[in-house]
């Protein structure tokens, strides 16, 4: 190791130490905020629960048409509202047309909505969603996830590390100019006390 070299690592650890508290604090950050991401997810991520729920409506009116459902499910909310889409062809009726439904049943799974099933009265239920296609939608999701935090985690750990060897100086920078500062304001307020002396 050359001298320079020995130099600049002996300031860099003064450096350090001298201001390790807010080079923690810096760490702590991006190791919350990696945490942080990880947990809004965390329940499809770690634990694999994708958080699925189930919502009917019952007597309505709706009209299949271009592999999409139209109606109102209430007074105020239209099907487009919560999603529309057919995922099998006419949301698995026979053709396309006008339908008086005794249920329409939406199923939630990480936070999306899709048409499930539409019951006909005095009839069958046509289903639009099979277990496969849910099964398949989940473990796509938790697959994306996974690669998107993943390359979100790298980023904040290389991100952290890349700015680590300047943190010190940054820190001890900041300080001289704070310290500067504090000397420029007491300067001033001795020359406006002498000021007001001499009047």
């Amino acid at each position: 190791m050359t001298d320079k070299q020995f130099a600049f690592l002996q300031r860099f650890l003064f450096l350090f130490y001298r201001h390790k508290k807010w080079i923690f604090i810096h760490w702590g950050i991006f190791g919350f905020l990696g945490l942080f991401l990880l947990l809004i997810e965390a329940n499809l991520i770690i634990f694999n629960d994708a958080g699925i729920k189930y919502a009917s409506y019952y007597d309505l009116t709706v009209e299949i048409k271009d592999n999409r459902v139209y109606g109102k499910l209430n007074q105020y909310i239209e099907v487009k509202h919560r999603n529309n889409h057919c995922y099998t062809a006419h949301c698995g009726f026979p053709n396309e047309g006008h339908y008086t439904l005794s249920e329409l049943q939406f199923i939630t799974v990480n936070g999306e909505d899709f048409i499930k099933k539409m019951c006909v009265k005095n009839s069958a239920c046509y289903q639009n969603l099979f277990d496969e296609h849910i099964e398949a939608y989940v473990k796509k999701q938790r697959h994306y996830l996974i690669d998107e935090y993943g390359r979100i985690f790298w980023l904040l750990v290389l991100t952290s590390f890349l700015s680590f060897p300047f943190m010190p100086y940054q820190l001890e920078h900041a300080k001289q100019r704070y310290r500067k500062m504090q000397e420029d304001v007491e300067f001033i307020q001795v020359k406006i006390e002498e000021t007001t002396i001499e009047l």
